[in-house]
């Protein structure tokens, strides 16, 4: 795509560079850049991280006894790993990324300034994030998810010359074991940090199945529920369905790549919508135009079926109607595109997938 233009979209100008399609009927168009992604990513490093998978230690044996039992087969850590690596390579250079853990201590630490910090992904950063992946070991220790999660919203709120959208990215094996009776506070944090645009996904590693409602509402809080009817029933519950729960999963390190790959969709395929002076814009007359280099016009339809992170193919608005999400393999292929255009087209009925 062209460079990142901090405010995105602009005031609605013009009329539809084509004739195709929904252009044909526009009444305005504007063209949108991708919105900046800023994602800290908040990984588990307690003693559990230290066991092999399920069915070779299950959950309950790894809490009794946090050890790799076959130094023949991975442990969790080392697929996260492995994972997480993965899909820092697969990201734009346009995405800025960053590395906290928990613990930091052997015990129940948490740390305000990332291991790495938030900054733009060239070669330079890979390597750091890399490097510094390779040089953690999980120690013995809690798990202090309430803490870490907390110190990274503080962090990213106070990056005030970040411009675009601000994620955390919570990956952890177990529940809250280190300040339990601090969990509600999370129910006031997480919707605090929603509101100055940082949001919060959630992934839960086999080893996290008594912590499903608390993870489930932490996604569902943050903005990043896997869709509108998941199930959040309290902090404290044993069920939940809106984060991404790897605890029954037969091959964790697929479903992982899986899960990174679409919550790197959903943050780098945001594009700001037009802003208007004369009034709101009708969401229902919405459309979106993807120009390829080639030079070939493509109208995206909307998919709203299921969330962008969970398989949606299209595009869908923003929990807060600010901002237009590509979703799916139309997001990899715009995302590819160094010179392939987005318009935001108005005053058409908006294509339905």
């Amino acid at each position: 795509m062209p460079p990142i233009s901090p405010t995105g979209g602009g005031p609605i100008t013009g009329g539809g560079p084509s004739d195709s399609g929904v252009m044909g009927c526009a009444v305005a168009s504007v063209k949108s850049d991708l919105v900046p992604a800023n994602i800290l990513v908040v990984l588990d490093r307690s003693g559990s991280m230290n066991c092999n998978l399920p069915p070779l230690t299950d959950s309950a044996a790894c809490e009794k006894n946090p050890i790799q039992s076959d130094a023949t087969q991975p442990t969790k850590w080392a697929v996260v790993k492995k994972a997480l690596k993965d899909a820092v390579a697969a990201l734009p250079p346009t995405a800025s990324i960053g590395l906290s853990y928990f613990n930091s201590d052997d015990e129940c630490g948490a740390i305000s300034l990332p291991s790495v910090g938030v900054k733009l992904l060239t070669s330079a950063q890979i390597d750091a994030l890399g490097a510094n992946l390779d040089g953690a070991k999980p120690p013995q220790g809690g798990t202090p998810i309430v803490g870490a999660t907390i110190l990274a919203f503080k962090h990213l709120h106070q990056q005030a010359q970040v411009s675009g959208n601000k994620f955390v990215l919570l990956i952890t094996d177990g529940a809250e074991t280190c300040d339990a009776e601090k969990v509600s506070q999370l129910a006031t944090e997480i919707p605090k940090a929603t509101s100055v645009n940082i949001r919060t996904f959630v992934i839960g590693a086999p080893g996290s199945e008594p912590a499903r409602g608390m993870l489930s509402e932490m996604a569902y809080l943050g903005g990043t529920a896997q869709s509108p009817s998941c199930a959040h029933s309290g902090l404290n519950a044993a069920t939940g369905d809106c984060h991404f729960d790897m605890t029954t999963s037969n091959d964790f390190g697929a479903d992982l790549a899986v899960a990174l790959k679409r919550i790197s969709g959903s943050l780098t395929c945001s594009f700001d919508l037009p802003t208007s002076q004369t009034g709101p814009l009708d969401l229902t007359r919405v459309n979106v135009h993807y120009t390829k280099g080639s030079g070939t016009g493509l109208d995206i339809p909307q998919d709203t079926k299921s969330a962008c992170q969970a398989g949606a193919q299209g595009w869908q608005y923003s929990s807060d109607n600010s901002r237009v999400l590509l979703c799916g393999t139309v997001c990899d292929e715009v995302r590819n595109d160094p010179t392939g255009r987005i318009d935001i087209v108005l005053g058409c009925t908006t294509v339905v997938k």
